[in-house]
């Protein structure tokens, strides 16, 4: 109770009016400075859910009951159930195949399957607190760190292939003596013995495995050796053309469809043409079986590359070999040297392009995609 000594009854009702006024005033003040801070909360709330939609991080954010409270939208491309459901920690953790023994923290990197297609994620979950220091919830990121480990692979990769190359230069100065010893060796003792079909047959033996082993040296150094590039626009008709010359005598009785329009390629040329050789040698390989044998050429120039598909109607490639094919030394011909095709994986990333294929009882074809620019 507000107590006005010494005051005549109208002084204390204009008493009690300034002091209405002054409430009144206060309160609209305290009105105007709440709705001032809910207005910069709102706009904070706005940056910092911009920030996070921004972020190339997948965030997930969990109360202190573990249950699901916010994702960015990284976040719910990698978990699509996020929109459906409220899910828990240990769910979330699950799916990505961490079985969670313990919370925090936790840092860890691991391959991860998303639309298909395998990434390399490092995976952090670690407490989340408040401004009191009060842990209110964890915070779950993870880090898409798949072109950095492609770039490690690659660089790894480098280092092997170099090493390997001054291994393989010098064993190919080794046996590549002896080699032509032998060859030389064999012409004469050929024309001292009679020319019986045994001596024709066991000379013709020796001369393909001599064959053989320098072809695994040439393939050897030229799949170890630095790929320098050097670009040049030409028609991609005309180097078909050289390399159906070339061949000749193997395609003979093979049935080659091309359509291939009168379009420059840029590229390497003789590298294009290593390739290009490879894939026409396998596919003559692997239709040997066949009666009806075909060879199908195809290309085209795309907004960003030019395309050339390459397809047979081969025996294909079984199921469980098909992640081995681009690999080095893989081979299922008992006299192949395994790196025909590693080549041409090579050759095509030299050209910072794409190589893919599909294989099943009706034949193999390749898609090999050569930037324009």
């Amino acid at each position: 109770m507000i107590n006005f000594p010494f005051m005549s009854d109208k002084e204390k009702l204009a008493q009690l009016e300034k002091i209405f006024q002054e409430f009144m005033q206060a309160s609209t003040e305290l009105e105007r400075s709440y709705r001032l801070l809910q207005s910069e909360a709102r706009l904070l709330s706005s940056y910092l859910g911009t920030v996070l939609e921004n972020m190339p991080e997948a965030i997930l954010i969990f109360n202190n009951q573990q249950q699901l409270v916010l994702a960015n939208q990284n976040a719910k491309t990698i978990f699509s159930e996020i929109d459906n459901e409220q899910l828990k920690l240990g769910k979330i953790l699950e799916k990505i195949g961490i079985r969670l023994k313990k919370t925090c923290p936790l840092k860890m990197q691991k391959e991860i399957l998303i639309n298909q297609e395998k990434r390399w994620f490092e995976i952090n979950l670690n407490n989340f607190f408040n401004e009191r220091d009060e842990k209110v919830g964890l915070i779950l990121v993870l880090s898409d760190k798949t072109e950095l480990k492609l770039m490690e692979q690659k660089n790894q990769q480098k280092e092997r292939l170099s090493l390997m190359g001054k291994v393989a230069a010098e064993m190919a100065h080794d046996i590549r003596n002896p080699l032509a010893s032998i060859e030389l060796m064999l012409e004469l003792l050929m024309e001292q013995l009679p020319e019986t079909p045994e001596n024709i047959k066991t000379s013709e033996h020796i001369r393909k495995a001599l064959f053989h082993v320098n072809r695994l040296i040439s393939n050897v150094l030229f799949y170890t050796k630095n790929m320098n590039v050097e670009l040049s626009s030409f028609p991609f008709a005309e180097l078909i053309a050289e390399i159906e010359n070339e061949l000749q005598n193997e395609l003979k009785d093979i049935e080659l469809i091309k359509k291939i329009p009168r379009q420059l390629i840029k590229a390497d040329y003789l590298l294009m043409k290593q390739a290009l050789l490879n894939l026409f040698q396998n596919s003559i390989h692997f239709l040997s079986g066949n009666t009806r044998r075909v060879i199908e050429i195809s290309a085209a120039a795309k907004s960003n590359y030019f395309e050339i598909r390459f397809k047979d109607n081969g025996c294909g490639i079984p199921q469980n070999l098909k992640k081995y094919i681009f690999q080095p030394f893989f081979s299922t011909r008992s006299n192949g040297t395994g790196l025909g095709l590693a080549i041409v994986k090579r050759i095509v990333d030299a050209h910072k392009g794409r190589i893919s294929f599909r294989s099943g009882n009706a034949g193999t074809s390749f898609k090999l995609q050569i930037p324009l620019k």
